[in-house]
């Protein structure tokens, strides 16, 4: 209290002196605050991202790290996770292709989804692998793959915005804070 009555009275008596800026360290129940808010904002965010990731796990049919598994016993569970798509899927097609793939020496020697594809691509399956190619390019196109590069992106657009309408306003502020200061006095 005493500190407002010792800055109202400097500002009474003509002294227009901003007061020293106070540190940071000296809140440090908003601050911890402030940190709490963060990571709850966090933990809601990846909370929602990963709500669907269940109906994702289709995507580890063509993981190259699990074709030899895959080719001594099939993913049947994981597989069923398609009959999301059965509209654009031919199911009992795909099922007999990935089963070709899971055999093919080439695929066993991919390391990453987008090399399966490369590789079917080289070696011009396309027409042999129909129904894996419309998989491929389920997965390679999928919101949970490339989603958070536009989550980034989309992010970092808004803070631009943001820092341009801040600057605006201080511009303004100062104008004023300018006009008032030359033609005021």
């Amino acid at each position: 209290m005493d500190k407002f009555e010792e800055f109202y009275s400097r500002v009474l008596d003509g002294f227009t002196e901003p007061p020293e800026k106070r540190s940071r360290h000296e809140e440090p129940k908003s601050l911890r605050t402030l940190f709490h808010n963060v990571l709850d904002e966090i933990i809601v965010h990846v909370e929602q991202r990963l709500k669907t990731m269940e109906e994702f796990k289709f995507m580890e049919l063509l993981n190259p790290k699990l074709f030899h598994t895959y080719e001594k016993q099939f993913p049947m569970e994981t597989f069923s996770f398609l009959n999301i798509y059965k509209n654009i899927l031919e199911l009992d097609g795909m099922k007999c292709e990935l089963k070709s793939v899971y055999a093919a020496d080439f695929a066993k020697q991919a390391s990453s989804i987008q090399e399966v594809a490369n590789i079917i691509q080289e070696l011009e399956l396309n027409q042999a692998l129909t129904e894996v190619i419309k998989l491929l390019r389920l997965i390679l196109t999928s919101r949970l793959l490339c989603g958070l590069s536009f989550e980034i992106i989309f992010i970092r657009e808004k803070k631009k915005k943001k820092r341009k309408k801040k600057r605006r306003k201080m511009a303004k502020a100062n104008i004023c804070y300018w006009r008032q200061n030359e033609f005021g006095s």
